[in-house]
């Protein structure tokens, strides 16, 4: 069966995530502060790096 890895997709595609992470970020702040924007997004951002992670070990594991 061909696989396609996941994970490089994931990778390519953080610019867009980060957008839309500070897009998001600014929608739900309740300030128009930077720094409340920030602090949404940064979980935002830290969730698709573990889901990078993830999905690496996933195709590291299964490939073998």
């Amino acid at each position: 069966m061909n696989r396609v890895a996941l994970y490089p997709f994931l990778l390519k595609q953080w610019k867009y995530v980060a957008l839309a992470s500070l897009v998001v970020g600014a929608v739900i702040a309740p300030s128009p502060d930077v720094k409340a924007m920030g602090i949404y997004a940064a979980p935002m951002l830290a969730l698709h790096g573990l889901s990078v992670g993830v999905a690496w070990l996933v195709q590291r594991n299964t490939s073998a």
